[in-house]
């Protein structure tokens, strides 16, 4: 079992963000954000930009420290590699796509991030919830994140 991240970006987007994708390995997975690698003295005047993880329980650390969680080892990964971006973990463990649907304007005006990691739909599965009703919620997730100019990664789990 691992990651897979989708990239929902328009054909020619992707052509234009290619080159600032940053991969990031951490446990084994492999993490994709756009980024652009900064010095710290250029910070000082700059917006550090926000990357929100918006998930579930494999994102908050349920079951495990947080310090162990991988949202937590992203953010040390970004820092130490140089990459200047806050990661805010908006996860809940036992979220669905319509829970996260529900809360994300409030998220999104009070955080105001410039990625959004989705990573929801787990939960839904597990409650038997119809694939095209998922698929809607995430639909609309997406959508309501672009009217906020938020670039939007999609993390799906798959099983090998």
């Amino acid at each position: 079992m691992f990651f897979r991240l989708l990239l929902i970006f328009q054909p020619v987007m992707l052509k234009r963000f290619v080159s600032r994708l940053l991969v990031v390995s951490l446990c084994g997975h492999s993490f994709v954000a756009y980024a652009t690698p900064v010095n710290a003295a250029s910070t000082a005047n700059i917006k550090v930009p926000r990357i929100l993880v918006y998930g579930d329980s494999l994102s908050a650390a349920y079951g495990v420290a947080q310090p162990q969680g991988w949202v937590t080892l992203l953010q040390q990964r970004l820092k130490e590699q140089h990459y200047a971006y806050d990661v805010i973990n908006a996860s809940i463990s036992g979220e669905t796509t319509s829970g996260g649907l529900t809360r994300l304007a409030g998220t999104l005006a009070k955080t105001k991030p410039t990625i959004i990691i989705l990573e929801l739909g787990a939960n839904d599965g597990l409650r038997g919830l119809p694939v095209k009703e998922m698929s809607k919620n995430l639909s609309a997730i997406i959508v309501q994140s672009k009217k906020y100019k938020v670039k939007v990664l999609l993390l799906s789990l798959i099983h090998i």
